[in-house]
């Protein structure tokens, strides 16, 4: 199943979602969405297939939802604002994103909140990924709350180093050597109780060649 939402104002309740050759759900381009009580499921070795996909969207719920995929849980990419998720199960998979963010110009992500969530055999619990001396782009606003990480090898981690595959980094070290004074912002992130289990801990990708503006504050 690969269902792309094109109404605003829409509601999604009760749905089984499973082996999806690419994302499961794509919201871009909307308003007033709410998914309530799906079910995702696909190998964990499967490639490119998000659970819940969103982009250039507002006021968007995802609530009391079973996502296991090989790649994001949720993924938020530029212009999400709005965004409530809450009483959500992950993993396996990638956790939940943030971006990426800086390949190109793009819309902030601003007003992510995720409650009282677990996260269980993943390769992270939340995550926030940039492309390094990108274009200005921004984070902002982001409530991590009540969340249990079991076996995260991540449980929140800010990569501000991020790309992909090799002719990816050609093309983007091209653009950025035309723009180095030009940086990524992360800012106001919010943990509140985020319980780690042993082994775990909090991770951020730093390289002192690169501007950081990330501050993580205990609520």
């Amino acid at each position: 199943m690969n269902a792309v939402i094109v109404n605003s104002n829409a509601r999604i309740d009760h749905i089984a979602s499973i082996n999806s050759k690419m994302s499961h759900f794509s919201i871009y381009d909307n308003e007033n969405i709410s998914i309530s009580n799906v079910s995702i499921l696909a190998p964990a070795e499967s490639p490119n297939n998000d659970g819940i996909h969103v982009g250039r969207s507002n006021s968007v719920r995802v609530v009391s939802s079973k996502i296991r995929t090989g790649d994001d849980c949720i993924s938020l990419k530029q212009g999400s604002r709005g965004i409530q998720i809450r009483g959500v199960r992950c993993g396996p998979g990638y956790g939940i994103s943030v971006g990426s963010l800086g390949m190109n110009e793009e819309e902030e992500v601003r007003g992510i909140t995720v409650r009282n969530s677990t996260f269980s055999d993943s390769d992270n619990a939340m995550r926030i990924k940039t492309w390094a001396d990108s274009s200005r782009n921004v984070a902002a606003d982001l409530i991590f709350q009540d969340i249990v990480a079991e076996n995260a090898r991540n449980p929140i981690i800010i990569d501000q180093d991020y790309c992909c595959n090799e002719v990816e980094l050609i093309k983007h070290q091209m653009k950025i050597n035309q723009a180095k004074d030009d940086n990524d912002e992360v800012d106001q992130i919010i943990g509140n109780e985020v319980h780690l289990n042993q082994g775990t801990k909090m991770t951020s990708n730093q390289d002192s060649k690169f501007k950081h503006q990330a501050k993580i504050l205990k609520a």
